[in-house]
């Protein structure tokens, strides 16, 4: 079973492209106590304890690396000039959920904005 959190915003994106992503204290519970939920449902679905076992984490849907209103602006556009950024990595913090809609969202105000202004 996949379980998905709303993490904590920490990491960084480092200038050689390496991503540093570590769970703070309040992710390791979160993803704890949906293990022990998930294993609860596996074994009232019939699943035999002992086959049950814990996979490595992963991020699923990496986002806040250059947030609105910090890296980018309310249009979206980065402190270079005609340089816009509308993806998940605009998110002010994040959702905890698939983000697609939202960057969906994001990339039609991205537009509007770019008709009206050029």
């Amino acid at each position: 079973m996949m379980t998905k959190i709303r993490d904590e915003i920490t990491g960084e994106v480092r200038t050689d492209g390496s991503i540093k992503k570590s769970l703070t204290k309040k992710d390791q519970e979160s993803v704890d106590e949906a293990y022990e939920i998930n294993k609860k449902i596996l074994i009232a679905s019939g699943a035999k304890p002992e086959t049950i076992t814990r996979g490595v984490n992963e991020s699923g849907h990496p986002c806040c690396t250059t947030p609105i209103g910090k890296v980018v602006d309310d249009n979206q556009e980065t402190k270079i000039n005609y340089l816009f950024e509308s993806d998940a990595s605009a998110f002010p913090g994040p959702l905890g959920t698939p983000p697609i809609l939202t960057i969906v969202a994001l990339s039609k105000e991205s537009a509007k904005y770019l008709f009206a202004n050029t």
